[in-house]
């Protein structure tokens, strides 16, 4: 069974969007789990300021590391994505309304995580709704 951690950047909106992603994934059937044993992150980023942009690019590097799959989600992925999938090859950015992205990371995750890229849903963004923040 895949698993999975989620980390939120930000405000509230954030930590409300990452929820939903969260309990997508858990009625997926997927387990959640440390994130050092995670075999998927989904960060939840922020773009309010610079720093938080850097702090949200930072945050989806040291989860990349080792090749984990990445899904990338939040404000600063609606902003530019690309600044996100660049990292690499196991990082998708996803683009779109609170619900649709959180739709799209239980689907994306499917019932295996593997390591093959997504194609990246577009939509407006929109925001719905604890775990911890990075």
């Amino acid at each position: 069974m895949p698993t999975f951690a989620v980390k939120f950047l930000g405000c509230k909106v954030s930590q409300a969007d990452a929820m939903l992603a969260r309990s997508r994934l858990l009625a997926a059937g997927h387990e959640e789990a440390p994130q050092e044993e995670a075999e998927l992150h989904v960060v939840n980023t922020c773009c309010i300021t610079r720093e938080a942009e850097s702090k949200s690019r930072q945050s989806v590097r040291r989860s990349a590391r080792g090749g984990r799959r990445v899904l990338v989600t939040g404000c600063a992925a609606n902003l530019n994505a690309a600044q996100f999938e660049e990292i690499g090859e196991s990082v998708t950015a996803l683009v779109g309304t609170a619900d649709d992205v959180a739709a799209e990371v239980a689907g994306v995750a499917g019932p295996a995580v593997s390591t093959q890229r997504s194609t990246r849903f577009r939509s407006r963004a929109s925001h719905p709704p604890g775990l911890a923040a990075s």
